[in-house]
């Protein structure tokens, strides 16, 4: 399966009318990891941008695992069922938090329709909503996509915090809340890291950070920008070698913290 980029085009609460708030785009990469964030706009729509963008501007953040199944028969073609359980949310320091709902594939222009329900931030009060979301081409070839984890399995463990002798960590089994997830997919980079339950957010266009918000702990996404550049550079190199790019996985990367990032995905 491929990864995915989706873009949220609006949210509605029926019987309202449907409108977008916020600036809200998935990362899912092909082992259906996935980061969303969302971003707040401003009153004429415009998503606020530089490197310390106010923490009341975040909507949502939301890293984890995807799954999906089929619906009955009666559904018909391009229904399936989702869910997202949540590894990192910015909501919530719940283990178990998660979210389901039904996705119907609209005409052939990659436009799909989610319903579920879910907290109304208006009201405060679960209630059904529809959003309308758009999936972009995810690019070919090698090294496009690149998941990179982290946790602090030491502090789990009563240790003193620092993850040394940390292996990567994939949550599995693992008391800590201190934890990071970071997609690089097409033009997108996106991580969310979430240390003594303050959270860390940043997204990436083409290259350049174009969002930072949070505590201002240290994400790898500048690392994993810098690669790509790298293997865009020497495409013919990369090839010869029959690898995607510098990171493959199971290797891993430090961030400016000291903090070791597991390559989980690396394609």
């Amino acid at each position: 399966m491929s990864g995915s980029i989706s873009i949220r085009r609006s949210i509605r609460w029926p019987p309202d009318d449907a409108s977008e708030p916020t600036s809200t785009i998935v990362l899912t990469s092909p082992g259906r990891l996935f980061v969303d964030v969302r971003i707040l706009t401003d009153e004429h729509g415009q998503v606020p941008s530089g490197d310390d963008v106010p923490l009341d501007r975040l909507d949502w953040a939301i890293a984890g695992t995807s799954f999906s199944s089929s619906l009955s028969s009666q559904a018909g073609a391009g229904s399936w069922h989702a869910r997202w359980e949540h590894w990192i949310d910015s909501r919530t320091d719940a283990a178990a938090a998660a979210d389901e709902a039904d996705m119907v594939t609209l005409g052939p222009d990659n436009v799909v329709l989610e319903k579920g329900a879910m907290v109304n931030p208006q009201t405060g009060r679960v209630a059904p909503y529809e959003e309308i979301w758009e999936d972009e081409d995810v690019p070919g070839g090698q090294g496009r996509v690149v998941v990179l984890r982290w946790e602090d399995r030491a502090a789990a463990a009563g240790g003193h915090g620092d993850d040394d002798d940390d292996d990567g960590g994939s949550g599995s089994g693992s008391n800590s809340r201190d934890r990071g997830l970071a997609i690089r997919l097409g033009r997108y980079c996106q991580g969310i890291v979430k240390i003594g339950g303050r959270v860390t957010v940043e997204r990436w266009e083409h290259g350049k950070r174009v969002v930072r918000m949070g505590a201002h702990e240290e994400l790898p996404c500048a690392l994993m920008v810098k690669q790509q550049q790298q293997q865009q550079r020497d495409e013919k190199r990369e090839q010869e070698q029959g690898r995607g790019g510098a990171f493959r996985r199971g290797d891993e990367v430090r961030d400016g913290q000291g903090r070791r990032w597991t390559v989980v995905e690396a394609s």
